[in-house]
């Protein structure tokens, strides 16, 4: 029995398990505390109508910064500044950041064609929203703060955790993972995947959030900027397969 456990009273197995609770503890904590974020964002951006959504918008995004970011001081917000990885990387990341986001945005805007092309999903299968629903505030939300509460959270707390656990490149994955389920969307699963690999290892390898959050905000941009006319093509188009062919429905079942 080491040191550890004599001063802790423990054995080297219980403090295995209780080590893998805290980080089972700080995955979940993540996930639903970026989920909350995002609900409020989404409630201020589709209930209130005009300026209004975006101004609420803006508030939140003002009290979320406010409490993860420009607060200082004590121990307890210096460890969660350093748990989130809210430090400034060196500036020859930089350089990257750019390249790296035009091209996520270009594998998003492809996979959205191949979706549209193939008939996977229609104007019908896109996010409804409230006829009061604000556009500003939509925007703020998709492009801006949905990027930042995501990667404070997912990179940051939830990778974090998972990477004192199972090593970098098992936690890369599985958050990733994790963020792509988290969207719902069955058919974008895969890039979303993909695109979260690319911000987690973004994350590891600068040991800062920032760079993936940039990255993560001008893909949004490009993504709010091009959705509309995509879910146009899809409206103009009938479902087909994978192999091309036109869906038909299924043959009705005689009635008795």
């Amino acid at each position: 029995m080491n040191s550890l456990s004599v001063a802790t009273g423990s054995t080297p197995s219980r403090i295995r398990v209780r080590a893998s609770r805290r980080t089972l503890w700080s995955v979940v904590a993540a996930f639903v505390v970026a989920s909350a974020w995002n609900l409020c964002f989404g409630l201020a951006a589709a209930e209130l109508p005009g300026w209004r959504g975006g101004l609420g918008v803006a508030a939140l995004g003002a009290a979320f910064l406010g409490f993860y970011v420009a607060r200082r001081g004590g121990r307890r917000a210096a460890r969660r500044r350093a748990a989130m990885r809210l430090r400034a990387p060196c500036r020859a990341v930089w350089p990257w950041v750019l390249p790296l986001a035009l091209l996520a945005a270009t594998l998003q805007v492809a996979i959205g064609f191949l979706v549209v092309a193939n008939g996977w999903i229609t104007e019908a299968d896109a996010p409804k929203h409230g006829a009061d629903a604000s556009a500003a505030g939509m925007f703020l939300f998709g492009a801006l703060f949905a990027p930042l509460v995501e990667e404070f959270f997912y990179r940051g707390t939830m990778q974090r955790a998972l990477e004192r656990r199972v090593g970098p490149w098992l936690a890369i994955g599985v958050t990733a993972l994790v963020f792509a389920l988290a969207h719902g969307n069955g058919v974008r699963v895969p890039g979303l995947w993909l695109g979260g690999v690319v911000l987690g290892h973004a994350a590891w390898a600068t040991r800062s959030i920032w760079p993936g959050v940039a990255i993560h905000v001008i893909n949004n941009v490009v993504a709010a900027l091009v959705a509309p006319w995509l879910l146009g093509r899809a409206s103009t188009r009938p479902p087909r397969f994978g192999d091309g062919r036109p869906r038909t429905p299924p043959p009705a079942s005689p009635r008795s």
